[in-house]
């Protein structure tokens, strides 16, 4: 069996039933370690190993529980936002380097000469680290009267790099026998390596195939001591939670399963009495890319962060998937004085929605997506239109980018104390700090000679911590640290410290605080963010504010406004009704609005061609309302447009006095952040005249659309 193609990892929500593909496969390997033996957990059946063929089976959805079950997630076999972070999250919690499983030859150690006396050293030379690609192919009954054997346990090719399946295996062994740190004795060991390993007589060499990018021993760091070959309790220990929880098999016998040596002291060869040898010798089908040479392939793939969907105020459920859309819609377009799409209260276009809410209400991110611009901390009364908080969002559905602004926020400050995380995120890089590049440990020095690092938590990629000093060589608090690396020490918890570089790879990075960024939050001033800030679709990322104080805006009551818009047209097919009001001189003229509307057959041609208060009233009592979900509006962004300058060219305002229509127009204009998102560096499309749509019928279209 191949891998099969489709969805890539992380880009949907799995469960039972979900269609074969490529991110079932990917998940089979990272959970892996997470079937049964003869203790299941309470969960599923018992001798369940988990097989890595493609398929949502009843085996992996019990992985899943258990996993979720081990994390304190929700135990439903549902593969969502949450468990995908937490299996990404295992990489750093269980930290196992691939640098350390390299081949003894990348250390100098095989550059000697052989000193086998057989003859048969077919294709030497010392390997880079993981082998030289040799014997493809090949296996060692080839040319003898068992040439038929092709088993896997025989095959001599050399695989290029360390099979993922065996480091997942690994880390779900370590959670689950309560192992915080290991220390590798054996990782890969090429031919060349096999050559220069003998018998005390030197007449023959070992022909192990099991090291070939397949295996890994360990003993448990702090506990074991390594060398000799004496059998060790808590390594006994280990094995009996790989055999009886993770389900793994004591030698080679299945195929298709992860293998433990026998600890046994009389044990037939090969056996490991003083260490834990796991690998994946047996496994089926594997790939090319399932074998990974880097720190950063060897945990991939991570999640796509595609797959976070939510509605953006609670009013039934969250999730678009399982809770009718009805109670949303019925919410905006209910509303009694506007807030509607794409036609607003005042008669001309609107390219959001208002969603009602008590005061202090939460708001959430609609998908998952990466904060660009928003402000934070402004009182909320300090313009007549509503809070000018705001934050905006840029996403990516499939190949398209598209964005989310939720308007008129409450006045939380970003501070260290922040309750919306974003804001506590943003308020951290006034302070020097480290951002993860991957799942990173945390390490705890221990001071008493001759200094160790063991690690303790994990920060999410995406995520940071505050960091004091600068950073140093990890070789000057723990003697067995890597080379050609960097660490850097955490302002807490105490004599905590993160790598980042490791073995010459950046895993973090380290940023001096923003003395600008935090004279803009003290100002609360727009702020664009060149370096954005990860949030998960269904995150909190603010609450609603007080009602607007201007008198015209009585009856809209507490609310949040919520756009969504891109760059390029997302909703094209059958079905949905552009609308091109792209001249920004015509956005507040409310003729070319009735007439837009009017030769879309959205509305009745009313009379004189101007919609008055009771056609908006008669719209919301129309059953067929609905038809304006569809509509997609093209027009100049209502937070980078002139308002004074197109209030003062619509015929529509000509009735007030000069003096007032402008002022109206610098009141609205207060309200703009599109040019200062910019001057920060905050990733906006390239035209401010952008495509807008219901953001309710976005967020289902996405939601229900293949991956």
């Amino acid at each position: 069996m191949s891998r099969p193609g489709g969805p890539e990892y992380g880009t949907r929500v799995l469960e039972p039933g979900a269609s074969k593909g490529r991110d079932v496969w990917e998940l089979q390997i990272k959970l892996i370690g997470w079937g049964s033996g003869s203790d299941n957990d309470g969960i599923g059946s018992v001798m369940d190993s988990v097989r890595v063929n493609g398929e949502y089976d009843s085996t992996t959805r019990d992985a899943v529980k258990r996993f979720q079950k081990a994390h304190g997630l929700p135990v439903t076999g549902v593969v969502d936002v949450s468990s995908y972070r937490a299996i990404d999250r295992e990489a750093g919690e269980h930290p196992i380097f691939v640098a350390d499983l390299a081949c003894p030859c990348a250390r100098g150690v095989n550059n000697g000469p052989i000193l086998c006396r057989c003859k048969d050293h077919l294709s030497p030379g010392a390997c880079a680290g993981f082998g030289s690609s040799r014997f493809a192919g090949k296996f060692l009954l080839d040319g003898t009267g068992f040439a038929g054997e092709k088993l896997d346990i025989y095959d001599m090719e050399e695989h290029d790099g360390i099979d993922k399946a065996v480091l997942w295996a690994t880390r779900a062994l370590m959670h689950r026998a309560a192992v915080r740190q290991i220390k590798v004795t054996a990782g890969y060991l090429c031919w060349h390596d096999n050559y220069h390993t003998t018998d005390d007589a030197r007449w023959k060499h070992r022909s192990s195939t099991l090291h070939l990018g397949k295996s890994i021993e360990f003993i448990h760091a702090g506990t074991c001591v390594a060398g000799g070959n004496a059998p060790c309790a808590e390594c006994a220990r280990i094995r009996a939670v790989a055999i009886a929880k993770c389900g793994f098999q004591l030698r080679w016998h299945e195929p298709d399963r992860v293998s433990i040596a026998d600890g046994s002291p009389d044990a037939p060869a090969p056996a490991a009495p003083a260490v834990v040898h796991v690998d994946t010798a047996r496994r089926q089908n594997r790939e090319k890319d399932d074998f990974a040479k880097t720190d950063a392939d060897a945990v991939k793939p991570l999640y796509s962060h595609r797959a976070g969907l939510s509605y953006p105020v609670k009013i039934g459920g969250l999730d678009p998937k399982y809770t009718p859309s009805a109670a949303y819609y019925d919410a905006i377009e209910g509303a009694k004085k506007g807030g509607w799409y794409p036609l607003g209260g005042a008669r001309f276009w609107h390219g959001g929605a208002h969603l009602p809410g008590g005061v202090g209400d939460s708001i959430y991110a609609m998908c998952d997506g990466e904060i660009v611009g928003c402000r934070a901390g402004e009182a909320e009364d300090k313009e007549a239109h509503g809070s000018r908080n705001f934050v905006l969002l840029k996403h990516t559905w499939k190949t398209k980018v598209f964005y989310t602004l939720a308007m008129h926020l409450d006045a939380e400050a970003a501070t260290s104390t922040s309750t919306v995380t974003w804001r506590k995120k943003l308020f951290l890089r006034t302070k020097a700090h480290v951002e993860a590049l991957a799942p990173s440990p945390i390490y705890i020095h221990t001071i008493a000679a001759p200094g160790s690092l063991a690690p303790q938590g994990t920060i999410e990629i995406g995520d940071a911590a505050e960091t004091q000093g600068a950073e140093l060589d990890p070789k000057t608090l723990d003697p067995t640290a890597p080379s050609s690396s960097k660490v850097i020490k955490l302002a807490s918890p105490a004599n905590a410290y993160v790598y980042t570089t490791r073995a010459g790879a950046p895993v973090a990075k380290a940023h001096a605080a923003d003395a600008g960024l935090a004279a803009a939050l003290s100002r609360g001033d727009v702020i664009g963010l060149e370096r954005p800030i990860l949030v998960f679709g269904g995150d909190i990322i603010g609450k609603i504010a007080k009602a607007p104080k201007d008198a015209t805006l009585n009856g809209l009551g507490t609310f949040v406004q919520i756009e969504a818009f891109s760059e390029e047209n997302l909703l094209t097919t059958d079905g949905y009704t552009l609308l091109d009001a792209s001249d920004a001189a015509k956005v507040a003229d409310r003729k070319e609005v009735t007439s837009k509307l009017t030769a879309a057959k959205l509305i009745k041609k009313p009379v004189d061609d101007v919609l008055l208060d009771a056609d908006l009233e008669a719209i919301q009592r129309d059953p067929d309302r609905g038809r304006f979900r569809s509509a997609v509006l093209k027009m100049p962004s209502a937070w980078a447009l002139d308002w004074k300058d197109a209030l003062s060219k619509s015929t529509s305002f000509s009735f007030m006095k000069d003096a007032d229509r402008d002022a109206l127009g610098d009141a609205f204009n207060k309200y703009r952040f599109w040019a200062d998102v910019k001057s920060g560096k905050g990733a906006l499309p390239g035209s401010e005249t952008v495509f807008h749509y219901h953001p309710i019928t976005l967020l289902l279209q996405i939601a229900f659309t293949p991956p």
